[in-house]
């Protein structure tokens, strides 16, 4: 008889970790340490930037793009998948092209063999540190933007500022 009454409980699934609130992709339950960062990288993005916008996850963070909703600048799901010199060069120009203007730069992620990511994906790195900036240090990650570019003047022009 006990188990007609607790019928309804026998396949309820019981709700364990934190929703992030405004993060409405998957529905996903985190514990609290990673919805407490997922949350103020929601915040940053939701100020900063819109939909489908391209962000790029540095070094390993491939479902960030799903749950944030933006779009990743080039075809590797992780910096750690461009394997070859010949892959990181392609990633390196994808970015060139596509000019995200944040990167979210995970300092507490996965790495293959604890291999840091400035010997794992030497070419990246150092595109990163020659184009980004850091905007913000959030602990756990960091925000990069992107260095505008300062567009010479023509001499013609230069005269004008006399």
């Amino acid at each position: 008889m006990d188990d007609l009454r607790n019928f309804s409980n026998k396949w309820t699934r019981i709700n364990n970790g934190t929703e992030v609130k405004g993060l409405d992709r998957g529905k996903i339950r985190f514990d609290q340490t990673t919805a407490a960062t997922l949350d103020k990288i929601r915040t940053f993005l939701d100020a900063h930037t819109a939909e489908g916008d391209y962000v790029y996850f540095f070094p390993n963070e491939a479902a960030y793009y799903f749950l944030f909703n933006r779009t990743n600048p080039t075809r590797f799901a992780m910096a750690y998948f461009a394997v070859t010199s010949d892959h990181r060069r392609e990633l390196v120009a994808d970015l060139e092209k596509k000019k995200p203007l944040y990167i979210i730069y995970s300092l507490k992620t996965w790495r293959i063999d604890d291999i840091p990511e400035y010997q794992q994906v030497p070419e990246i790195v150092s595109y990163l540190r020659q184009n980004y900036k850091k905007m913000r240090d959030m602990g756990e990650f960091l925000i990069l933007q992107k260095i505008p570019v300062v567009e010479s003047l023509e001499p013609e022009q230069t005269n004008k500022l006399n």
